[in-house]
């Protein structure tokens, strides 16, 4: 898959931004602003987290007389182990009107070289309303451009892409929909679990990582800020879609470019916490690195390429908020990476090191993301105190693996390293899943 380069501007934009970020952490050293910047940071996130909890109960509920034609799209490239039961489980959905079928299905198969197109014909075979779209070795690769391949060949008014290894309940369309009926609305995503967590620790791991977005997806929904499509269990309306230029196929997580794509075009995007789409976890470390590094500069670059509009696009003001927020998951590592190369520095050529707030950053986060894995236990109904706190404990510790994939990746962005095609975390054949998600 070909990824365009990032124009010179753009990169230089993420060059100064790192330089900035070295030059504050040596500045925040001098004693008064650090007690200035620390009470900042404190105010931003202590404001942010007001609002989620003031408006938390503000939410507008799905409005289930809406129903429109919707139509399924899988995406699938090289998924022989896991694409019949998906299409199984998607031709089993129960949702209809007047009587009849309100949906249709269409599966994608992106230049597939192992033993999908034989799955999928044997399928056709047993299910003769089932849409099939061959793309073939010349065509463009990667999702975007099989979705948008597959866009003027769909029926529905909305849209729901589902990744080739989803599991999902027959009543998703019916529980989800209804968030789309306002005007203003371009799409909804649903809550992401994972299906294998039970395959090794480092499954479970991700399984609890997956609610902690949950939970910041519900609360990004409560202020009305930066909902996210995630590529898999996400709705989308045809009309929005179209209006914004489509999928962008120049990019390495297309459904992250184009939540932002929707957000400056002027629609909102709603998170559905009724019902989930199950995934499979990366089983493996290489596969785990691989694919975070990927979303991790994806994301990045999304907000490079966007950000003007950004500025001075036409967002609400609590999106905007939302997102610069959002921006310092990735300020953070940047800034504790220099901060303790600069204290050795100190430590070893002049005997001591200067005061600093690396600590109350690293704790104040680590405490906001133990608090919205908590509640998400808690939420669930299923496990008791301790084994909560263990879990969080635990998972915490699982997340510093943030800090070094992301200097990773600002790195590679910086100087041109970044990800230059598109590939998926390892399967597990679907037989081996083990749901407990």
């Amino acid at each position: 898959m070909t990824i365009t380069r990032i124009p010179f501007n753009r990169r230089l934009m993420l060059i100064l931004f790192v330089v900035f970020l070295i030059g504050l952490q040596m500045f925040m050293k001098l004693s008064p602003w650090f007690f200035l910047g620390t009470a900042l940071f404190f105010l931003i996130l202590l404001a942010y987290f007001a609002l989620m909890i003031g408006k938390g109960q503000e939410r507008v509920p799905p409005d289930n007389n809406y129903t429109p034609f919707v139509s399924i799209i899988i995406p699938a490239h090289n998924e022989e182990e896991v694409i019949a039961l998906t299409v199984e489980q998607a031709m089993k959905i129960r949702y209809h009107k007047n009587g009849k079928r309100n949906y249709e299905v269409w599966v994608v198969d992106d230049r597939s070289t192992d033993s999908t197109p034989k799955v999928l014909s044997v399928l056709s075979k047993k299910y003769k309303n089932l849409n099939i779209l061959s793309r073939p070795a010349t065509a463009f690769p990667g999702k975007a451009a099989a979705l948008n391949d597959c866009l003027p060949l769909t029926k529905g008014e909305v849209l729901l892409i589902l990744d080739a290894d989803a599991h999902f309940p027959v009543d998703l369309i019916y529980k989800s929909v209804g968030y789309l009926a306002d005007k203003s609305v371009g799409g909804a995503q649903v809550a992401k679990r994972i299906a294998n967590p039970e395959t090794n620790g480092l499954c479970q791991r991700q399984a609890d990582e997956y609610k902690i977005d949950t939970s910041v997806q519900l609360g990004k929904d409560a202020v009305g800020g930066a909902v996210e499509f995630k590529g898999n269990g996400s709705f989308i309306k045809k009309s929005a879609l179209k209006a914004i230029g489509g999928w962008s196929k120049h990019t390495i997580t297309e459904d992250l470019d184009l939540s932002t794509k929707m957000l400056l075009g002027g629609y909102k995007i709603r998170f559905v916490p009724e019902t989930c789409v199950w995934e499979q976890a990366a089983p493996d470390l290489k596969s785990f690195f691989k694919q975070r590094l990927r979303w991790i500069e994806g994301s990045i670059l999304r907000y490079l390429i966007h950000m003007p509009k950004i500025i001075k696009g036409p967002l609400h003001p609590q999106q905007r908020f939302d997102m610069a927020v959002f921006l310092l998951e990735f300020a953070l590592p940047i800034y504790i990476f220099f901060d303790l190369i600069t204290q050795f520095i100190w430590l070893f050529s002049i005997g001591y090191v200067r005061l600093g707030n690396l600590a109350v950053i690293v704790g104040v986060t680590t405490i906001a993301m133990a608090v919205n894995l908590f509640a998400a236990f808690l939420r669930e109904k299923r496990y008791g105190f301790f084994q909560i706190v263990g879990r969080t404990f635990v998972t915490m510790f699982y997340m510093l693996h943030w800090f070094p994939i992301v200097i990773v990746a600002v790195f590679n962005l910086c100087f041109g390293f970044e990800a230059r095609g598109w590939g998926k975390a390892k399967r597990i054949s679907a037989e081996k899943v083990i749901d407990g998600g």
